[in-house]
């Protein structure tokens, strides 16, 4: 569901989009199961700013 440079909103609308209505959304849904836990970092730069979010499979990803 998530592409590299995507927001993770967009791409959940993107997602819900093809559905008619929440009741077809849900059901869809109930069939997934789990979803994997996307758990950002935050990046800063040398004096601890935040400069960016880092995502699962950035290069500068640590677990």
């Amino acid at each position: 569901m998530f592409r590299r440079g995507r927001s993770l909103t967009i791409s959940n609308l993107e997602y819900l989009a093809q559905f008619d209505d929440a009741d077809d959304a849900l059901a869809a849904a109930a069939t997934i199961g789990t979803p994997p836990a996307i758990l950002p970092r935050l990046r800063t730069d040398a004096d601890g700013r935040v400069i960016g979010v880092i995502l699962p499979g950035d290069a500068d990803y640590v677990r």
